[in-house]
């Protein structure tokens, strides 16, 4: 069978045909045992084929690897191609909680912390028991709470508005000092209706009087003093909603709120 190093078929020499002559018998099947032997004998890889009678051999030949360039006949593989079918479209595919190597379809069964609809969140797999563990990307609200997690978390609107406005209660925020020496007197009752805490500085230097505090106007907490002739002065928090006075008759030379403007 004349083919040469490099693969390539030739026919048998005297083989070719002559117009008008008889063609002989030995002639002919010379050419047609030649032309059936080499279809029955491996074509090289010159030739488009393999070079081989068998898989490994043909692999090898042709430079492949089995896990490395060709992909192995996987029963997991066929079992997955097997689930996608019509009628299971949009359907999400994961692994059996309970056997790794069984594909399924996610349902609340094999997800831990199902994901809600308005969630941001992804899955991931739980390697020590292979399942799918829902990840959020919303910081639940005790985790926002602490304020000490280090995860990249994003936070719903609802946490962020009472974040705010926690934090807009906070004394100092959104207040300066005022002097309002000029709108106070002693033994006058006022109230802080500015819906956070302010803070109250006073000094005085005629009778000595309590600085109280109440949160209803009748039942009043002593929290310092004013006055006498060294000048007492008495700082102090008064929450919102809550009244403050100085209890008493006194000369009032400064009186100081942090607090917004008025």
């Amino acid at each position: 069978m004349p083919r040469n190093v490099s693969g390539v078929y030739s026919k048998p020499s005297g083989t070719t045909a002559v117009s008008g002559e008889v063609i002989a018998s030995a002639t002919y099947n010379l050419l047609i045992n030649d032309l059936v032997a080499d279809l029955n004998t491996p074509r090289p890889v010159e030739a488009g084929g393999t070079g081989a009678s068998d898989p490994a051999t043909a692999r090898a030949n042709l430079g492949l690897a089995l896990g490395a360039d060709v992909q192995a006949q996987s029963a997991f593989l066929q079992a997955v191609a097997d689930l996608f079918r019509t009628g299971q479209e949009g359907k999400l595919l994961g692994l059996n909680g309970a056997d790794p190597n069984v594909p399924e379809y996610f349902t609340p069964a094999n997800i831990v912390d199902p994901v809600a609809a308005d969630d941001l969140s992804f899955l991931q797999r739980d390697q020590v028991n292979d399942r799918y563990i829902h990840i959020s990307l919303i910081a639940d609200q005790a985790t926002w709470n602490v304020g000490a997690g280090t995860a990249i978390k994003a936070i719903s609107p609802a946490q962020l508005n009472a974040k705010l406005a926690n934090f807009e209660q906070q004394l100092g925020v959104g207040q300066t000092w005022q002097d309002v020496v000029g709108s106070r007197s002693p033994a006058t009752i006022y109230q802080n209706t500015t819906d956070k805490p302010i803070a109250v500085s006073i000094r005085a230097n005629g009778n000595s009087q309590s600085v109280q505090v109440s949160t209803d106007s009748t039942t009043w907490i002593n929290v310092g003093r004013v006055g006498d002739s060294s000048g007492m002065q008495s700082y102090f928090v008064v929450p919102d909603q809550h009244y403050y006075r100085i209890n008493g008759s006194t000369t009032v030379t400064r009186w100081a709120e942090l607090r917004e403007s008025t």
